[in-house]
């Protein structure tokens, strides 16, 4: 489906084409099988199958970035085997000479800050267009068609918040509500900020109020961090990109603040899931998306009466 909001700010005389993904979890190898033919898990098959699949549109559509709004692996440890795969699909990316925008999630974060995170590399080896997000910042980047400001909200440890002798002294639900207050506090300052002659996309990895879970419970159920919808719902961006929850769904239309999804199922939660990708156009008029669904391995659940 396609949404339509009001002409961004500033956007650029030819459209400015992003594609956003998220949750790429390579290495994930539940309901998986040996594969003889490759000696890999039949799971980390189709991950990177799928991955492949939206490299392969980014090129084909000539997009002029793309955001990855985190989760590259499914631990933060990822194997030499996973790190190649998911290097080599971005390798892909730089010498098509798309810029690369990679958001850090909790599943790349260690748990100490000040360790390396798992895409960590990237930026240790300067891979040509690619930007590593591991910080709250707004970074501008140049793409063929203009630049583009993206407000980074990576995925922050609980020791974000406890910088501060006092802080450490914090119990859980407080040092969960300073972080928070901590996040708050950085998205006004960086909406203020922005420069509203160019357009500015938000991406966060963060669960936010009223999105839901594939289980279909509500954010604010869990332990995470919740962001308040009124926050990213701000009209100094024109996109929100976000990762983190599995379920493709919009939480805001004003501006468009969605979730790609992850780009296959976890689990049987997600079996009635779709699973894709998200192309938006940044333009004189409007910001537009849409969401492209990609076929992927189903899952299904088989009830079997076995009284007798």
């Amino acid at each position: 489906m396609d949404a339509k909001t009001r002409p961004p700010h500033g956007a650029a005389p030819v459209p400015i084409r992003v594609l956003h993904f998220s949750d790429a979890h390579i290495g994930i190898e539940a309901y998986g099988h040996f594969d003889p033919a490759t000696g890999l898990n039949s799971r980390f098959i189709d991950f990177t199958r799928t991955l492949d699949r939206i490299v392969d549109a980014a090129i084909e559509r000539e997009v002029d970035l793309v955001l990855f709004t985190g989760d590259a692996y499914r631990s933060r440890d990822p194997s030499p085997t996973q790190q190649r795969a998911f290097a080599a699909r971005v390798r892909r990316l730089s010498e098509a000479s798309i810029p690369v925008f990679l958001l850090v999630g909790n599943h790349d974060r260690p748990n100490s800050y000040g360790r390396a995170h798992s895409v960590d590399i990237f930026q240790t080896l300067g891979v040509k267009g690619v930007t590593i997000a591991e910080r709250p910042e707004t970074i501008e980047l140049q793409t063929r068609r203009g630049p583009v400001q993206i407000t980074a909200l990576p995925w922050l440890p609980r020791s974000f918040a406890l910088a501060r002798e006092a802080e450490r002294k914090l119990t859980p639900d407080e040092a969960k509500q300073a972080l928070t207050g901590k996040i708050v506090a950085f998205l006004r300052e960086q909406a203020e900020s922005i420069d509203r002659r160019r357009p500015a996309i938000l991406a966060a990895h963060y669960p936010v109020e009223g999105a839901t879970y594939s289980t279909g419970a509500g954010t604010l159920l869990g332990a995470d961090i919740t962001l308040p919808r009124g926050e990213i719902a701000n009209e100094a961006w024109d996109y929100v990109a976000l990762g983190h929850i599995h379920k493709h769904q919009v939480v805001s239309h004003l501006p468009p603040a969605v979730y790609a999804g992850s780009i296959e199922r976890v689990d049987f939660g997600e079996e009635n899931d779709r699973k894709g990708y998200v192309v938006v156009e940044l333009d004189a008029e409007c910001t537009t998306w849409k969401f492209e669904e990609i076929e992927t391995r189903r899952f299904v659940t088989v009830d079997v009466d076995a009284r007798s």
